[in-house]
Protein backbone atom coordinates (compact mmCIF):
# COMPACT_ATOMS: atom_id res chain seq x y z
CA UNK A 1 0.00 0.00 0.00
CA UNK A 2 2.88 2.48 0.84
CA UNK A 3 4.50 1.57 -2.95
CA UNK A 4 0.57 2.62 -4.23
CA UNK A 5 0.28 5.86 -2.21
CA UNK A 6 4.36 6.63 -3.62
CA UNK A 7 3.63 6.10 -7.02
CA UNK A 8 0.65 7.82 -6.76
CA UNK A 9 2.40 10.85 -5.24
CA UNK A 10 4.78 11.02 -7.93
CA UNK A 11 2.29 10.83 -10.87
CA UNK A 12 0.37 13.99 -8.95
CA UNK A 13 3.64 15.70 -8.97
CA UNK A 14 4.34 14.91 -12.41
CA UNK A 15 0.97 15.90 -13.38
CA UNK A 16 1.54 19.54 -11.70
CA UNK A 17 4.83 19.61 -13.19
CA UNK A 18 3.58 19.37 -16.59
CA UNK A 19 0.63 21.23 -16.49
CA UNK A 20 2.69 24.50 -15.19
CA UNK A 21 4.93 23.45 -17.58
CA UNK A 22 2.60 23.68 -20.32
CA UNK A 23 0.31 26.55 -19.42
CA UNK A 24 4.31 28.93 -18.73
CA UNK A 25 4.54 27.51 -22.97
CA UNK A 26 1.00 28.31 -23.44
CA UNK A 27 2.20 31.99 -22.26
CA UNK A 28 4.84 32.53 -24.23
CA UNK A 29 3.08 31.60 -27.12
CA UNK A 30 0.48 33.96 -26.94
CA UNK A 31 2.98 36.58 -26.26
CA UNK A 32 4.93 36.06 -29.13
CA UNK A 33 1.77 36.09 -31.50
CA UNK A 34 0.09 38.62 -29.58
CA UNK A 35 3.53 40.80 -30.39
CA UNK A 36 4.25 40.22 -33.54
CA UNK A 37 0.85 41.18 -34.87
CA UNK A 38 0.20 44.55 -33.23
CA UNK A 39 3.94 44.92 -34.79
CA UNK A 40 2.50 44.77 -37.91
CA UNK A 41 -0.77 46.56 -37.16
CA UNK A 42 1.49 49.31 -36.03
CA UNK A 43 3.27 49.15 -39.50
CA UNK A 44 0.26 48.93 -41.64
CA UNK A 45 -1.05 52.28 -39.86
CA UNK A 46 2.35 53.81 -39.81
CA UNK A 47 2.33 53.12 -43.73
CA UNK A 48 -1.25 54.84 -44.33
CA UNK A 49 -0.36 58.07 -42.48
CA UNK A 50 2.76 58.56 -44.51
CA UNK A 51 1.07 58.08 -47.81
CA UNK A 52 2.04 54.87 -48.57
CA UNK A 53 -0.72 53.80 -49.80
CA UNK A 54 0.97 50.71 -52.06
CA UNK A 55 2.28 49.15 -48.93
CA UNK A 56 1.76 45.23 -48.28
CA UNK A 57 1.18 45.50 -44.40
CA UNK A 58 -2.34 45.78 -44.64
CA UNK A 59 -2.83 42.19 -46.39
CA UNK A 60 0.46 40.57 -44.45
CA UNK A 61 -1.58 41.78 -40.72
CA UNK A 62 -4.78 39.76 -41.91
CA UNK A 63 -2.79 36.77 -43.48
CA UNK A 64 -1.21 36.59 -39.96
CA UNK A 65 -3.78 37.15 -37.98
CA UNK A 66 -5.78 34.18 -40.19
CA UNK A 67 -2.72 32.15 -39.18
CA UNK A 68 -2.48 32.89 -36.15
CA UNK A 69 -6.26 32.42 -34.92
CA UNK A 70 -6.14 28.86 -36.04
CA UNK A 71 -3.43 28.27 -33.36
CA UNK A 72 -5.76 26.50 -30.17
CA UNK A 73 -4.00 28.87 -27.70
CA UNK A 74 -5.28 31.85 -29.51
CA UNK A 75 -8.83 30.92 -28.63
CA UNK A 76 -8.31 30.19 -24.89
CA UNK A 77 -5.76 33.04 -24.44
CA UNK A 78 -6.43 36.63 -24.51
CA UNK A 79 -4.34 39.08 -26.68
CA UNK A 80 -3.06 42.05 -24.00
CA UNK A 81 -1.69 44.44 -26.54
CA UNK A 82 -3.79 43.35 -29.66
CA UNK A 83 -7.12 43.86 -27.80
CA UNK A 84 -6.30 47.53 -27.54
CA UNK A 85 -5.58 47.87 -30.99
CA UNK A 86 -8.52 46.35 -32.17
CA UNK A 87 -12.06 44.72 -31.52
CA UNK A 88 -12.12 41.74 -30.06
CA UNK A 89 -15.51 40.26 -29.10
CA UNK A 90 -16.90 37.07 -27.28
CA UNK A 91 -19.47 35.24 -26.88
CA UNK A 92 -21.31 34.74 -23.32
CA UNK A 93 -20.39 30.68 -23.69
CA UNK A 94 -17.16 31.44 -24.75
CA UNK A 95 -17.72 29.38 -28.08
CA UNK A 96 -17.11 31.96 -30.25
CA UNK A 97 -15.12 35.38 -31.09
CA UNK A 98 -15.41 38.12 -33.72
CA UNK A 99 -12.14 39.93 -34.38
CA UNK A 100 -12.62 43.58 -36.31
CA UNK A 101 -10.09 46.05 -36.75
CA UNK A 102 -10.27 49.26 -39.13
CA UNK A 103 -8.69 48.74 -42.38
CA UNK A 104 -6.10 52.45 -43.54
CA UNK A 105 -8.03 53.90 -46.80
CA UNK A 106 -7.29 57.36 -48.58
CA UNK A 107 -10.89 57.81 -49.10
CA UNK A 108 -13.75 59.22 -47.35
CA UNK A 109 -15.15 55.53 -47.26
CA UNK A 110 -13.75 53.51 -43.34
CA UNK A 111 -13.14 49.70 -44.30
CA UNK A 112 -13.63 47.11 -42.06
CA UNK A 113 -11.99 43.63 -41.31
CA UNK A 114 -13.80 40.81 -39.34
CA UNK A 115 -12.82 37.35 -39.01
CA UNK A 116 -14.62 34.72 -36.55
CA UNK A 117 -13.12 32.30 -34.24
CA UNK A 118 -14.87 29.09 -32.60
CA UNK A 119 -14.61 26.01 -31.67
CA UNK A 120 -16.50 23.42 -33.64
CA UNK A 121 -18.60 20.41 -32.45
CA UNK A 122 -15.70 18.29 -32.16
CA UNK A 123 -13.44 20.36 -30.73
CA UNK A 124 -11.53 21.82 -33.34
CA UNK A 125 -10.83 25.79 -33.42
CA UNK A 126 -12.02 27.21 -36.53
CA UNK A 127 -11.49 30.64 -38.47
CA UNK A 128 -14.13 31.68 -41.03
CA UNK A 129 -14.75 34.78 -43.13
CA UNK A 130 -18.38 35.65 -44.95
CA UNK A 131 -17.18 35.29 -48.45
CA UNK A 132 -20.44 34.25 -49.82
CA UNK A 133 -22.05 37.77 -48.63
CA UNK A 134 -24.86 39.20 -51.33
CA UNK A 135 -25.85 42.26 -49.13
CA UNK A 136 -22.65 44.14 -49.37
CA UNK A 137 -22.71 44.94 -45.98
CA UNK A 138 -21.08 41.51 -45.14
CA UNK A 139 -18.81 40.45 -42.19
CA UNK A 140 -15.93 41.23 -43.71
CA UNK A 141 -16.40 44.52 -43.75
CA UNK A 142 -17.47 45.30 -40.23
CA UNK A 143 -16.60 46.04 -36.63
CA UNK A 144 -18.67 43.05 -34.72
CA UNK A 145 -19.52 45.36 -31.24
CA UNK A 146 -21.86 42.93 -29.59
CA UNK A 147 -22.75 39.55 -29.56
CA UNK A 148 -25.96 37.69 -27.53
CA UNK A 149 -27.08 33.80 -27.60
CA UNK A 150 -30.65 32.86 -28.36
CA UNK A 151 -32.81 30.04 -28.50
CA UNK A 152 -34.70 29.31 -31.54
CA UNK A 153 -36.53 26.01 -32.09
CA UNK A 154 -34.42 24.36 -29.64
CA UNK A 155 -31.00 25.39 -31.30
CA UNK A 156 -28.29 27.82 -30.10
CA UNK A 157 -28.11 30.94 -32.48
CA UNK A 158 -25.37 34.12 -31.52
CA UNK A 159 -27.10 37.57 -32.58
CA UNK A 160 -24.09 39.45 -34.06
CA UNK A 161 -24.56 43.29 -33.97
CA UNK A 162 -22.31 44.74 -36.56
CA UNK A 163 -21.30 48.60 -37.54
CA UNK A 164 -20.19 49.25 -40.83
CA UNK A 165 -19.07 53.08 -41.87
CA UNK A 166 -19.94 53.99 -45.50
CA UNK A 167 -19.28 57.05 -47.53
CA UNK A 168 -21.55 59.29 -49.16
CA UNK A 169 -23.23 60.52 -45.64
CA UNK A 170 -24.68 57.28 -44.38
CA UNK A 171 -23.80 54.66 -41.93
CA UNK A 172 -24.90 51.14 -41.48
CA UNK A 173 -25.83 48.38 -38.60
CA UNK A 174 -25.59 45.20 -39.94
CA UNK A 175 -27.74 42.36 -37.54
CA UNK A 176 -27.34 38.44 -38.55
CA UNK A 177 -28.18 35.26 -36.55
CA UNK A 178 -25.26 32.29 -36.88
CA UNK A 179 -25.57 28.93 -35.05
CA UNK A 180 -22.09 26.46 -35.23
CA UNK A 181 -22.50 23.72 -37.08
CA UNK A 182 -19.77 21.31 -37.81
CA UNK A 183 -17.13 23.23 -38.87
CA UNK A 184 -19.03 26.48 -40.05
CA UNK A 185 -20.94 28.92 -39.49
CA UNK A 186 -24.42 28.95 -40.36
CA UNK A 187 -27.03 31.50 -40.91
CA UNK A 188 -30.69 31.38 -39.79
CA UNK A 189 -32.58 31.80 -43.09
CA UNK A 190 -35.12 33.85 -42.25
CA UNK A 191 -35.25 34.62 -38.56
CA UNK A 192 -35.16 38.33 -39.20
CA UNK A 193 -37.94 39.40 -40.38
CA UNK A 194 -38.24 36.65 -42.83
CA UNK A 195 -34.68 37.70 -44.16
CA UNK A 196 -30.36 36.35 -43.64
CA UNK A 197 -29.55 39.69 -42.81
CA UNK A 198 -31.01 43.05 -41.48
CA UNK A 199 -29.57 46.19 -42.58
CA UNK A 200 -30.38 49.76 -41.37
CA UNK A 201 -29.18 52.69 -43.07
CA UNK A 202 -29.33 56.41 -41.52
CA UNK A 203 -27.27 59.51 -41.72
CA UNK A 204 -24.25 59.58 -40.24
CA UNK A 205 -26.11 63.10 -38.16
CA UNK A 206 -27.50 60.56 -36.24
CA UNK A 207 -26.91 57.91 -33.59
CA UNK A 208 -28.22 54.19 -32.98
CA UNK A 209 -28.94 52.86 -30.04
CA UNK A 210 -29.41 49.21 -30.93
CA UNK A 211 -30.64 47.08 -27.62
CA UNK A 212 -31.71 43.58 -26.92
CA UNK A 213 -32.80 42.11 -24.29
CA UNK A 214 -31.93 38.39 -23.68
CA UNK A 215 -35.47 37.79 -21.25
CA UNK A 216 -37.75 38.87 -24.39
CA UNK A 217 -35.48 38.03 -27.08
CA UNK A 218 -36.45 41.23 -28.40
Amino acid sequence: MFVRMRISRIYTICLLFFLSFNCKAQGQDIHKIDSSLSSIYHKMWKAIHEERFDDPSSAVFKAQMLKSLKNPVTFERSFPKLSKLITIKTSPDRKIKFYSWEEPDEGAYHSFNCIAQFRSANGKVVTWEDLTDTTGFGCTDSKVYQIHEVGINKLKYYLVFAHVTRGGGFQVELIRLFRIQGDQLIKCPSCLAGQTDLVIQYPKSQRSDLKFNSLTNV
